[in-house]
């Protein structure tokens, strides 16, 4: 992946990548690989419940799961993120 990166400054960066992201899952606009994986990593760490409403959440669900599963290593973080939460919730961490 070409590198971008986006200093802390002004919050247009965050505001354009929002953007793009919610033009992929409201808009069907073609989803680059990073918004793949953007958005499969914002799912498995439930960081969508910070940029959608509930409602918009549930609408959206169907359409995020086509955008992320088609990225085969959202699939691998997803997996790995679920061992993590059972090994914590097994060891009494989270209750």
């Amino acid at each position: 992946f070409p590198e971008r990166r986006y200093p802390a400054v002004s919050g247009r960066e965050e505001r354009a990548v929002k953007a793009r992201l919610l033009g992929v899952i409201f808009e069907g606009a073609a989803p680059a690989p990073r918004d793949r994986l953007l958005l499969g990593l914002a799912r498995a760490t439930g960081l969508l419940s910070l940029i959608l409403a509930p409602e918009e959440l549930e609408r959206a669900r169907p359409r995020i799961a086509e955008v992320a599963g088609g990225e085969p290593l959202v699939g691998s973080l997803d997996a790995a993120l679920h061992d993590i939460l059972d090994d914590i919730t097994r060891a009494g961490y989270l209750s």
